[in-house]
């Protein structure tokens, strides 16, 4: 019912079925029919949906026949073969004029473009030429409301990408009577009722414009309907000729010639009366001069007179009216032709951007004509049908069959129409022809149209072709292949000869309009022997048919169904002969029968050989072959001589399987390839696991040899024993035979020297027992005696003492009040005179007193130890001085008896010992022990690894202590480890008295001393140590009286002497435990039970027992849960926490301090407080056990602190600071301090600050922490740790009171009243800078300059100014002694994320800096910590004196991972000293370089191949004489010159001259900035560039003059790239130059490595680096490039030019914390021009940004880079970073009116919020506010409505609604303010403020896109009036002013050229948007 698609497939071949089926499928709106290839189009007359974009995706890439007949499917096989052959292509559209040629030629034009989606400015450009070209060059005739009035053919060229690069226009025989003369029922050329429907009245006025009625050359024509939105199209017109580039001044200039040609119609001329004429209408012709811009009195004269030259003297010819009228005719096609002429080479200009490598013709020319009157352009047009036809006929028939015959293929020929008489009769020569004998007549002066007719019917009347009227006329027929048509001749020899007057030429040349003038200058270049129009059009066709016969072509058959131009009406006649004209059933009759398809052997076989195994055979054979194997019918392909013919079925076949074929080879190629990946991932895994299995099997063989090693020692050990101990008992059975004479005697001698020995022993104890008792009895007689003495001599003196008392009295009685004054002071002053010589005397008895004491114990026990050593020596001579530290185990064997000797007498001497040290037992330790220990050996610590974790004690695993454990009573403990000892008194071990008990009785209370221990212990020392313990306890529980207490110790020191001995000895722990289970068991004495229970808590709180102990100690604290007795139930529950929470928390390191024993007696909990940085304090109630995370984690949530991660706790006393490890215990903390200090009253402290400052992503979002880490840097800055100036301080104490105090009314008086404590703002060492009064001066200025900046916005400037102007910032500071040069001075060691910094404490001056990158390692001991360096490719060890280095070392690790993790670490031997290393090798965005095989690219190999045979790379100090490489492309001497004279300038560059010429920075950096700029510009200097500056390097003797060409080589590495054949070779000498020896060679030839591998994966620069950059890499400094923020802040990084914008963004978003910063994006932005604001593309290199931004600041404009949020896919802050960048950015676009304020309303709140934002936290906000708005109003109101109301309206309103905010925080507002804008559906849209003049909406819009699309809004409006989605959008382009959009279907769009300087970003923006529309479509379906 729809006919068939391809007509091929008919199997009746006739006229009748042919036209049949193209009706069928007609009225089914199947307007496309195939036939073959070739495509017949008819005519619909109404739009037909099926050109939609959709459509366009539905037939890209799809083989022609696959899908419906269509336009598209012909567009796209042209695209398809041409980039599959690389052959041009064309698209030959013929038909009759009305059949949709130029429709089509627009379909094939958008296809074309939309299909590649390239978006380029350059494909509007194409597409819109139609438009303008259709303009002036289309008029509605008879048969066509749109018809062609000229042809062109457009080649639309692509690159090697496919995607369209350019086009150019080639335009045939524009029909220019038309504009002077128009049929009946048609209309003069479009564009003049265009210009007469469209223009503004203002501009008809300027244009003299009426109605088209009012204009003869628009009125010929009785047709008076408007077939056309004539005013629409106007518009699209001007949008058109803009997007072309035709400036406004053109444009005006060519629609006031178009005006004054229709003016010129309307001049009327008159006879003068004589021979001549006159202008009759003088006004209109003063109109038509005043447009032409030249004089009326000439113009007129020029259109009357005739100037003629004869004879060298010049004659002016009068012209009559007629003649007049011919010259003004003359002159308005003359206008018109020269207007459409330079339109098309505008077009040409601007389109013809590049030409690709191959092109798509499209040919849309004139169709064949036959109207009732036919003049010389029908015959034009009719002649370039005929050699179309004949094109067709050749291509399709003629050629076709004789290449069949030629190829031998059996063929049975078929007829075709040949038209070649027809041509022959046109264009032939000889014998003349039509086209010859007219241009003959133009040169003759006499001749006319008559003499013309008569000589073609005197030449061709017997032609066949020729047909001579019957009747006479002017007429003149020819058999056209389409039908006989007639001409007339009339105006032949005018139109062909077109041309003007002398007189109209120098008209033209003396307008003063350039644009006119230019027209006439250029008739006058040309030669006056020009072609005439005939010949011009017959060599553009032939031209034409050349370039056709060079492409392939496809063919479009355009069909016009009626004449009336109406749909759905097939007038069959008409649609018959167009078919039969056209050769269309031949035409299948030949592609049914044919073979049009046909390939050369070597063709066929390189294309389809894939289908077959290559067999060696004969080409022909092996085409048959191929054919023969894949199984194609034999019938629908030949092979001839050279070719082999096909049918299109049969290539479909081919094609199919060649595709298909394809398809597996590229799934076996993709598995191939990730085979090979695979295999190749998994073999390198397997060499790791390998390698870690060769590892861990090395590292067990280890571990199993030494295990074999110490089994066969054990071996031989044991065997040697063997051995030994059968000699040995060989040797002591004779030994005892010996000793068994000689013990008697060695016994009684040895019994007789230890009688003596004790004896003497006991005599010199009984000395000095009796010296002692001596001397105690002898004081004590003395002062007996002196008592005695005193009693005496006072009875005796008595009464003389009692007269002289009496006498005194009595003088006193007579003296006066006076003189008893005076004797009553005398006596004052003799009594202290006396008391203080007694308590002189007293006190130097006491000193001589404990001085002979001292001296007689010294002697004592000197003359002991020599006793000792006597009686030691004499005993046994064998016993060594010092015994070894664990002794050998012993040796099982008969005791000797001078091994009991030894034994007894070691026993005795501790007894001895003992005695006479006063005590009864073992002396106590001291309560904390004091060790001193040796220098420990220096722990070295590669800083690179993680350091590993010291072993921990064993730890007891946490359980419950609350489970039930009632069957592990102590009871049953006991009688499993419980000692079975001796009952004794104290003297049992002394005097031996003995009795046994049980074991069971040591589960009681008891009040004597233990004899051993309770525990079974293998070692005598633990259980003495034991027994002690337990006689601490007793007296600290007061179990042992008082008087039997020697060397008494306060309770503290008893407390800390039981903890103190479980803390540091843990075989003890248990036996603690049980003695004080048994001492609170069945505890008679309350107050010994309290305290025996407060110990037992204490024990608990400070370590836990064993696993085997801990289930009977729950059991037993459990069953005490339910005691009665006293408080021990609340003791039990006490100790059962204490208990869980050191099984958690793990083992005390101290015991408890006072603090905590006063605390646990009450069972409180420990009062501690902790200090902040702001001076105060936080007292929290803790737990003994609690760590110092805990405690750290409860005061961030005290203090609200969210960003707590770099935060920490320090102890700090005098001028020591110490952090506090996470798992440190606050008891330990408490204890260590007291024991450590010995002046009491000296403060301690623990301070909460930041303990961490990773500057480069410090992020203070958190105002808590902001507070804090403000506070911290103020104390550093008074404590003097920076080097602050005064006018630092100035600075600072500015910003200081602002973040304290806010805005002040008036600062000088706050200043005066609460700045005057200067300590707390000015360190104190510079108070004496300046005066009080000057300080405070200094400090009002600074504060009244901060007024209206927010405290938290102070407190950020004054962290940083800190941060920026001292690189100490954030150091954690260490007192440290330095050696060597350091020795003298007073330093701190400072370390931050940076390095370490040494500096003088004095004078906070930085003496050193070592980097992380330079630290190798790190090592510290007990009074030492060094670091390893490298420094100038050498190891140096630096070391400091300080006790810190387990406070250092973790904190240098912390800091160096993060630099690590964040920075490119080199190997040590790369690192030098300076800072300049960091810098170069700096590889974060690309990555290490990647090695090449050097054996693989040696140099010496590039060199012989492609440098001349005499070039040797070496340094050299004269010029060259040729270029280095033997290319032909320096033959031409232009380059040859560019390639001496740039090695000239790297010769300057690196002062290698032999006349020395010294040459500033600037100068060197300009010649090395043109030489770049000269490589970029010819690429095919950079291989000679990059070879002469290698050869400078080579053998260079001067070092600095080195490293200028290292220099240039890294900046021309980093601009452009060396060819293919180069690069891998420069890749290798790089390699090989940064193993030299020399340092700073090495780095920059790394460095070069980078720029290198930078320039590959970012590309080319497109300018060269500017002079900042070249002069900073110079100084071997990083480019510091600065980024304005929404805010106003500027943030400064240091990053290499060569990077592209993603990477800074990325660098940039580490820095300000920003998480999301795929969104974000640079803008280039103008100051003063927010309309000029330019995203930076994410691929654009940051050095061609700055070229750019440098060449405007040449013109006056001042840019800078912006960071914003680019893309908004959700419109909510990520976090608390974003929030504030999208804050700052929304006040950015409401200020400069981006953003829609729907009311004054609006306005007013969000100023608000912004005021109670910045000044809410002030005291007197109200005033502050207001006085803020008085001066700066417009910051806060958009200046658009500023003006809306007055200012005090504007102040009153915003205040009102402060007030409403009172009390609300900054955070809030940002929040509201958010809110709000949010509140606008279109928020998260970017903005663009544009101008429009092509449509009906409003000259002003916002261009809002969207993710959700593209809106037009009128200017600050909310609502859109049009939105477009991203599938509507068909084309869109930017140009440097304007923004091209297409929305809609190919054939029904809109168009819209918006004029913005921003159309690079939107079109960057709808790229983006409309991709992740895609995207998500996609994952969607």
């Amino acid at each position: 019912m729809a006919g068939v698609e391809d007509m091929i497939s008919l199997t009746q071949l006739d006229e009748q079925t042919l036209l049949n089926n193209v009706q069928i499928r007609y009225e089914n709106d199947l307007i496309y029919t195939y036939t073959g290839s070739i495509l017949v189009a008819v005519n619909p007359y109404k739009d037909l949906d099926v050109y939609s974009l959709d459509n366009v995706k539905k037939y890209k890439g799809q083989r022609l026949g696959t899908l419906p007949p269509h336009i598209f499917a012909i567009a796209d096989a042209a695209y398809k073969n041409m980039r599959d052959v690389s052959k041009n292509q064309s698209v030959v559209i013929s038909g009759e004029s009305g059949a949709g040629k130029t429709e089509s030629t627009k379909l094939i034009l958008q296809y074309l473009a939309a299909m590649t989606n390239n978006h380029s400015w350059v494909e509007q450009q194409i597409l819109e030429a139609g438009t303008v070209l259709e303009a002036f060059g289309n008029a509605k005739t008879v048969r066509n409301n749109n018809s062609s009035r000229f042809g062109k053919f457009i080649e639309i060229h692509f690159d090697t990408t496919g995607t369209i690069s350019g086009a150019r226009i080639i335009s045939y025989l524009l029909e220019k009577s038309r504009v002077v003369r128009v049929a009946d029922q048609e209309r003069s050329y479009h564009i003049f009722y265009y210009l007469l429907a469209g223009t503004q009245p203002e501009e008809k006025e300027a244009l003299f414009l009426q109605q088209a009625m009012d204009y003869n050359y628009l009125k010929q024509s009785k047709f008076t309907g408007d077939i056309r939105d004539d005013a629409e199209k106007w518009e699209q017109v001007k949008v058109a000729m803009t997007v072309l580039g035709i400036a406004p001044e053109q444009q005006d200039d060519i629609f006031r010639i178009l005006a004054a040609i229709l003016l010129l119609g309307n001049l009327q001329f008159k006879s003068d009366g004589k021979e001549g004429s006159q202008v009759l209408n003088n006004e209109v012709s003063a109109q038509i001069a005043q447009l032409l811009a030249v004089d009326s009195t000439r113009l007129n004269k020029a259109l009357t007179c005739k100037s003629m030259s004869i004879k060298g003297s010049v004659t002016t010819v009068l012209l009559k009216p007629a003649q007049a009228s011919d010259t003004r005719e003359a002159l308005s096609k003359y206008l018109y032709g020269k207007i459409f002429s330079w339109l098309v080479d505008t077009i040409n200009v601007s389109i013809n951007v590049s030409q690709g490598r191959a092109f798509i013709g499209v040919l849309d020319i004139f169709g064949f004509e036959n109207f009732q009157v036919n003049s010389f352009e029908q015959l034009c047009i009719n002649y370039a049908n005929e050699k179309l036809q004949q094109f067709f006929n050749q291509h399709i028939f003629k050629l076709e069959q004789e290449e069949y015959t030629r190829e031998k293929i059996e063929w049975s020929s078929i007829s075709f129409v040949d038209n070649q008489a027809c041509l022959d009769l046109i264009e032939r020569k000889a014998p003349v022809g039509v086209l010859s004998i007219l241009d003959e007549e133009c040169r003759i002066m006499s001749a006319s149209d008559k003499t013309l007719l008569d000589k073609l019917h005197s030449n061709f009347e017997k032609n066949a072709m020729y047909v001579r009227p019957k009747k006479q006329g002017v007429y003149f027929g020819i058999k056209h292949y389409a039908g006989e048509v007639s001409y007339d001749t009339t105006g032949f020899l005018d139109k062909n000869r077109d041309t003007v007057t002398d007189d109209i030429n120098n008209l033209g040349r003396s307008s003063t309009s350039a644009f006119l003038a230019k027209f006439f200058a250029a008739e006058e270049a040309t030669t006056k022997k020009s072609n005439t129009v005939g010949a011009q059009f017959k060599e553009q066709v032939n031209n034409l048919m050349t370039s056709l016969a060079a492409t392939h072509p496809h063919y479009v058959r355009c069909i016009k169904p009626n004449m009336m131009k109406v749909p759905s009406k097939f007038d069959d006649q008409m649609v018959l002969l167009q078919l039969r004209f056209s050769g269309m059933l031949d035409t299948i009759r030949i592609r049914k029968a044919g073979y049009p398809i046909r390939f050369t052997f070597p063709d066929f076989i390189a294309h389809y050989h894939i289908l077959a195994p290559h067999l060696k055979m004969e080409p022909k054979a092996y085409v048959t072959h191929i054919l023969t194997l894949i199984g194609v019918d034999s019938a629908l392909w030949r092979v001839g001589m050279t070719k082999v013919f096909m049918r299109d079925e049969s290539y479909a076949i081919l094609d199919e399987k060649r595709a298909k074929h394809f398809d597996r080879c590229a799934i076996i190629i993709q598995k191939k390839y990730r085979g090979h990946a695979a295999r190749k991932r998994f073999h390198q895994m397997k060499a790791n696991v390998l390698l870690l299995q060769s590892a861990m099997r090395a590292i067990e063989a280890m571990r199993h040899l030494q295990t074999w090693r110490r089994a066969t020692h054990t071996l031989q050990a044991a065997i040697r024993g063997h051995h030994a101990r059968r000699e040995y008992q060989g040797t002591l059975s004779s030994a005892l035979t010996l000793q068994a004479v000689i013990h008697a005697k060695l016994s009684q001698q040895y019994l007789l020297r230890k009688r003596q020995s004790v004896y003497l022993l006991q005599a010199v104890i009984r000395g000095s027992l009796a010296r002692a008792e001596f001397l105690s009895k002898r004081r004590a007689t003395v002062v007996l005696q002196s008592e005695i003495r005193l009693v005496l001599t006072t009875r005796q003196i008595r009464p003389e003492l009692d007269q002289y008392h009496q006498r005194l009295q009595d003088d006193e009685a007579r003296m006066t009040p006076e003189q008893k004054q005076a004797h009553q002071e005398k006596k004052a002053a003799l009594a202290l005179k006396f008391a203080e010589e007694e308590q002189s005397r007293r006190e130097r008895e006491d000193k001589e007193k404990k001085e002979k004491e001292r001296e007689q114990a010294l002697e004592d026990d000197s003359m002991l130890e020599d006793l000792l050593g006597e009686i030691g020596a004499e005993l046994d001579p064998q016993v060594p001085s010092a015994l070894p530290e664990e002794p050998p185990p012993p040796v099982e064997a008969e005791p000797s008896v001078e091994a009991a000797g030894v034994e007894d007498f070691e026993s005795m001497m501790n007894e001895l010992q003992n005695f006479i040290n006063g005590e009864m037992f073992s002396a106590i330790p001291s309560p904390v022990a004091t060790t001193t220990k040796m220098a420990e050996p220096e722990k070295g610590i590669d800083v690179t690894l993680q350091k590993e974790a010291p072993p921990e004690e064993e730890k007891v695993p946490l359980f419950n202590v609350y489970l039930n454990y009632n069957s592990f009573t102590l009871t049953d403990f006991a009688v499993n480890h419980y000692n079975q000892h001796q009952a004794s008194s104290k003297m049992t071990l002394r005097f031996g008295k003995k009795k046994t008990f049980n074991w069971s009785d040591m589960l009681q209370h008891t009040k004597k001393s233990l004899p051993t221990s309770m525990l079974q212990f293998g070692d005598q020392d633990l259980v003495e140590t034991a027994v002690q313990v337990f006689e601490s306890m007793l007296k600290y529980m007061g179990d042992i009286s008082q008087k039997k207490i020697i060397g008494k110790l306060s309770p503290k020191d008893l407390v800390q002497h039981i903890v103190g001995t479980g803390i540091s000895t843990p075989e003890l722990r248990d036996e603690i435990y049980c003695q004080l289970a048994r001492q609170t068991t069945n505890n008679p004495k309350p107050a010994s039970l309290v305290k025996g229970w407060e110990l037992l808590s204490l024990v608990c709180a400070s370590f836990p027992p064993s696993k085997t102990l801990i289930k009977y100690l729950c059991c037993y604290l459990q069953q005490n849960l339910s005691s009665e007795e006293g408080d021990v139930a609340k003791w039990a529950s006490f100790a059962l926490k204490r208990l869980t929470k050191t099984l958690s928390a793990g083992n005390r390191r101290h015991p408890p301090s006072s603090p905590e024993i006063d605390a646990f007696r009450d069972r409180k909990a420990l009062m501690v407080k902790v200090y902040l940085m702001d001076g105060k304090g936080k007292t929290l109630e803790l737990d003994s056990s609690t760590q110092a995370q805990e405690l750290l984690n409860i005061i961030c949530d005290k203090i609200g602190l969210k960003e707590r991660q770099h935060f920490g706790l320090f102890e700090t006393m005098q001028y020591m600071e110490r952090t506090l490890g996470d798992k440190e215990l606050i008891g330990d903390v408490l204890s260590r301090w007291e024991s450590n200090t010995q002046d009491k009253q000296q403060q301690f402290k623990i301070i909460f600050k930041k303990k961490i400052f990773l500057v480069p992503i410090e992020d203070f979002s958190d105002p808590i922490a902001l507070d804090l880490v403000f506070h911290q840097v103020i104390d550093d800055v008074l404590q003097y740790r920076y080097p602050c100036s005064g006018e630092d301080i100035i600075k600072l104490a500015g910003m200081q009171l602002q973040s304290f105090w806010g805005d002040q009314s008036n600062p000088k008086e706050f200043v005066k009243q609460f700045g005057s404590e200067l300590t707390v703002y000015i360190p104190p060492h510079l108070l004496d800078r300046y005066t009080k009064e000057e300080w405070l001066a200094h400090m009002s200025e600074m504060h009244l300059d901060m007024i209206g900046t927010p405290k938290d916005r102070a407190k950020m400037m004054y962290i940083d100014y800190v941060k920026d102007h001292f690189p100490v910032y954030g150091s954690t500071f260490f007192h440290v002694k330095g050696f060597g040069d350091l020795s003298q001075q007073n330093i701190l060691l400072a370390i931050n994320w940076k390095g370490i910094f040494v500096v003088d404490k004095d004078t906070s001056t930085l003496l050193n800096q070592y980097d992380h990158n330079q630290i190798t390692m790190c090592s510290y001991s007990s009074t030492r910590f060094s670091i390893v360096i490298i420094e100038r490719k050498k190891e140096r060890k630096i070391s400091f004196a300080t006790a810190m280095g387990t406070e250092m070392d973790p904190l240098i690790r912390t800091y160096s991972s993060f630099y690590r993790k964040n920075y490119r670490q080199a190997a040590p031997e790369e690192v030098g000293e300076d800072e300049s290393d960091s810098f170069m090798r700096d590889t974060t965005d690309v990555g290490i370089p990647p090695h090449v095989d050097e054996s693989k690219y040696r140099f010496t190999d590039y060199t012989a191949e492609h440098l001349r045979l005499e070039v040797t790379l070496k340094y050299r100090l004269d010029g060259l004489d040729d270029p280095l490489h033997k290319d032909a492309a320096f033959d031409e001497p232009i380059t040859r010159k560019e390639a001496m004279e740039s090695f000239l300038n790297i010769q300057k560059i690196m002062g290698d001259q032999r006349k020395k010429v010294s040459a500033s920075p600037r100068e060197i950096a300009q010649l090395i900035h043109t030489l770049i700029a000269r490589v970029l510009k010819k690429p095919v200097l950079r291989n000679e560039i990059i070879i002469q500056i290698i050869q400078q390097l080579t053998g260079h003797p001067i070092q600095e003059n080195a490293c200028l060409g290292w220099t240039l080589l890294a900046l021309c590495l980093g601009s452009f790239l060396p060819s293919r054949e180069l690069i891998n070779y420069v890749k290798s000498y790089l390699q090989e130059q940064e193993r030299s020896n020399n340092r700073q060679t090495s780095n920059l030839a790394f460095y070069c490595q980078v720029k290198l591998q930078r320039c590959i994966i970012n590309g080319t620069r497109k300018q060269p680096p500017t002079l900042p950059e070249i002069e900073a890499t110079m100084r071997n400094k990083a480019f510091l490039i600065k980024v304005t923020l929404m805010d106003h802040q500027v943030r400064t990084l240091a990053i290499d030019a060569g990077v592209i914008a993603k990477d800074m963004v990325f660098k940039l978003a580490v820095k300000l914390g920003l998480h999301d910063h795929k969104s974000y994006a640079l803008y280039m932005s103008a100051e003063g021009h927010p309309d000029s604001e330019q995203v930076v593309q994410d691929t654009d290199i940051i050095g061609d940004i700055l070229s750019d931004m440098e060449a405007a600041t040449k013109k006056d404009v001042s840019c800078y880079l912006a960071l914003k949020k680019k893309l908004f896919y959700n419109t909510e802050p990520a976090d608390t970073v974003e929030r504030d960048l999208l804050f700052h950015q929304a006040v950015n676009d409401i200020q400069t009116g981006r953003y829609p304020l729907a009311s004054d309303r609006d306005a007013v709140k969000l100023a608000a919020y912004r005021l109670q934002l910045n000044f809410g936290t002030s005291e007197d906000s109200d005033t502050v506010i207001k006085r803020s708005l008085g001066d700066r109003l417009a910051e806060y109101i958009p200046k658009a409505i500023l003006s809306n109301l007055p200012p005090e309206e504007w102040t009153q309103q915003i205040l009102n609604f402060v007030s409403v905010l009172k009390g609300k925080s900054a955070d809030e507002m940002k929040d509201l303010y958010l809110k709000h804008v949010r509140g606008w559906p279109l928020y998260g849209a970017t903005i663009f403020n544009v101008k429009q003049n092509t449509s009906k909406l409003p000259k002003d819009l916002w261009i809002a896109i969207h993710f959700e699309g593209i809106h037009l809004l009128a200017y600050n409006t909310e609502k859109p009036l049009v939105s477009y989605s991203y599938p509507e959008i068909a084309h869109y382009g930017p140009s440097p002013s304007s923004f091209f959009m297409t929305a809609g279907s190919l054939m029904n769009s809109q168009k819209y050229v918006f004029t913005t300087r921003q159309g690079n970003t939107m079109s960057n923006l709808l790229n983006v948007y409309g991709a992740e529309h895609r995207r998500r479509k996609a994952l969607q379906q």
